[in-house]
């Protein structure tokens, strides 16, 4: 799903239709760029062929391309490439429970993060705070689509799977990342579950056994080192 080497090509992102869009895109910021365009090839490091080739979508753009004409041109990279954010919602604690999530609330200002490659628009993300136990983990970004928690509810995907979870405990709403096991079903009290953490194989917390699950969002995504995809954290859902 993502891009991991500066060295695929922009039919990756897509189909010759993409490649002629973004060749579209590259051309109007040359063309209202500061810079004259002997200028941004120079810098770009390509010949006036190549260059010409890039303009007029005839050739198509490698991820190292896309990242010298954005550099060239004074532009993040996402305005070239026209990657949508992802929302982030929450972020990990990172001390007691690290799966646990702490939400954003309207009161926060919103955080999006600009990937280095397209995701549907339903997906949203939280981000991994410190993790002492597994380190590898910390500043990660983790990625689920946000229709089980737009509809409220437990798919079938979610059983036995790692999952964004919404439980409630003595009557609280909590968060966390977590796989829900099904428990045997009582008539007289609905479906229960018990959450499974990953960071603790074998210890279950007794507050997360025989409890409602009001939805759970199966992971789809979990960028491990962001910062060397060249993912953009933003505090602002606008043109960089």
């Amino acid at each position: 799903m993502l891009a991991t080497t500066d060295t695929f090509s922009i039919q990756r992102l897509g189909s010759k239709r993409v490649s002629k869009e973004l060749a579209k895109q590259l051309k109007h910021y040359v063309e209202q760029s500061m810079y004259d365009k002997e200028t941004i090839r120079q810098n770009v490091g390509v010949n006036q062929s190549t260059m010409s080739k890039h303009l007029n979508g005839k050739i198509s753009l490698t991820y190292q391309n896309i990242k010298s004409y954005s550099k060239a041109l004074g532009i993040n990279m996402h305005q070239l490439i026209g990657v949508e954010p992802i929302q982030v919602i929450g972020h990990t604690w990172s001390t007691e429970d690290v799966d646990r999530i702490h939400m954003y609330s309207i009161d926060d200002k919103p955080t999006w993060v600009y990937p280095d490659y397209g995701y549907d628009s339903d997906i949203v993300c939280v981000l991994k705070k410190e993790d002492n136990i597994r380190p590898w983990l910390s500043s990660s970004i983790i990625c689920f689509s946000k229709k089980n928690m737009e509809n409220k509810t437990v798919t079938d995907e979610c059983q036995e799977t790692y999952c964004f979870i919404k439980y409630r405990v003595k009557g609280k709403s909590s968060f966390k990342l977590g796989i829900p096991y099904q428990m045997p079903f009582m008539a007289d009290a609905g479906k229960k579950y018990t959450i499974v953490s990953p960071s603790r194989p074998g210890a279950i917390n007794t507050d997360e056994q025989g409890i409602t699950i009001e939805y759970a969002c199966p992971i789809l995504d979990w960028a491990l080192k962001p910062k060397a995809k060249l993912w953009k954290l933003s505090t602002d859902e606008v043109t960089l």
